[in-house]
């Protein structure tokens, strides 16, 4: 009995699990030829249970991989906790993307709110190049100090080779505003 070898330059001989290189100068590799013209069939190089396996690796690895060239397009993140009094904007993340090409690129945003009381107002904003993407989005907390998800999107038709620059800022409506996990994605439209 023999195994296809996973790599298809051979097979693992059963007996003794010796591998046997496909070459015609081997002597083992005749007697495997000569076994599977009398009509054997050797086992496959995969069971059902390692196909499965191998299927749900490859997944993950284009997963990975769609992974790693969306945030190869552009993207900054902010994971510490900011917090503020002030009812004027304050700065929390700035990104600067220079397109390769002139197209449609998805701007993706997201970012954590909390506020010391109840109820207490926590604004932030979305700009770029100083224009208002999203202003004034506001945040309410059902008690205090609880932290909410919050992200938007938008489309923004960018030229080649022009700097922008993107911002998310926040400020306090009342109370203490906080924000942390602020996170900005730029990504072609395709």
């Amino acid at each position: 009995m023999y195994k296809l070898q996973k790599d298809e330059l051979g097979v693992i001989r059963l007996s003794d699990m010796a591998f046997i290189p496909a070459n015609e100068m081997n002597r083992d590799w005749r007697e495997y030829l000569e076994w599977v013209s009398l009509g054997n069939t050797p086992s496959p190089a995969y069971t059902s249970e390692e196909l499965a396996l191998l299927e749900e690796e490859k997944e993950k690895l284009k997963i990975e991989e769609r992974t790693r060239k969306f945030r190869d397009k552009g993207d900054v993140v902010s994971e510490d906790i900011s917090t503020t009094t002030s009812t004027t904007l304050q700065t929390k993340t700035v990104y600067q993307f220079t397109p390769k090409e002139t197209s449609d690129y998805v701007l993706l945003w997201t970012l954590e709110m909390a506020n010391s009381n109840a109820n207490g107002a926590s604004y932030y904003q979305v700009d770029v190049n100083d224009q208002t993407v999203i202003g004034d989005g506001i945040y309410r907390p059902s008690a205090a100090n609880y932290w909410m998800t919050i992200s938007g999107h938008s489309i923004q038709s960018l030229t080649k080779d022009v700097t922008y620059t993107y911002k998310i800022k926040y400020r306090a409506g009342s109370n203490t505003a906080k924000i942390r996990r602020a996170k900005l994605y730029i990504v072609e439209d395709r």
